[in-house]
């Protein structure tokens, strides 16, 4: 229900799904561990970025990853690295940034999640970008986006690599 009303929302996060979230990762905690741990604990970090609590939404992705290792659940282990660097990108945290991303690049790789390999190139764009190369950023957000145009489902923030190509343009005139 939580995932539903924050894309029913357009990924805005109302009280009342991240009220949602915080249950579901209660519900999940309550007796024994169950297998959804993971996958509820990414949604509630997931909500919490998107509620503008990075720090906090930080926290929750990296036990969610930790989680996964665990499991060995590397499609999982991509997704929450791929918010984990989107969470340090938003805190302005440029090598964090760029070691998150490189992770998410390999685990992505490694499991065939196309979708999160995009986003690794478009956090490393913005790294790039950070750093005074424009040249790369443009080459890693052209990658990201032509991949997530090429996917069969689209992807919801392609804003990841636009806005850093967008940079790159405009410095170029």
């Amino acid at each position: 229900r939580a995932l539903l009303s924050f894309r029913q929302d357009r990924y805005a996060v109302a009280p009342a799904t991240l009220a949602l979230a915080e249950q579901a990762v209660a519900a999940c905690t309550e007796g024994p561990g169950l297998p959804e741990l993971p996958m509820v604990q990414f949604l509630h970090g997931f909500v919490l970025l998107f509620h503008d609590s990075i720090e906090a939404a930080e926290a929750e992705l990296i036990k969610a990853f930790e989680q996964a290792h665990r499991a060995g659940d590397t499609a999982q282990q991509a997704r929450c690295l791929t918010y984990v660097a989107l969470a340090t990108r938003r805190r302005g945290a440029v090598r964090e940034t760029a070691e998150h991303a490189a992770t998410c690049r390999q685990v992505a790789e490694s499991s065939n999640m196309r979708e999160y390999l995009a986003a690794a190139w478009a956090n490393e764009a913005w790294v790039a970008l950070q750093r005074g190369a424009p040249a790369a950023a443009r080459h890693g957000a052209e990658q990201a986006w032509e991949t997530w145009r090429a996917l069969s489902a689209v992807f919801p923030f392609c804003w990841m690599a636009l806005l850093p190509l967008l940079v790159v343009e405009l410095g170029a005139g």
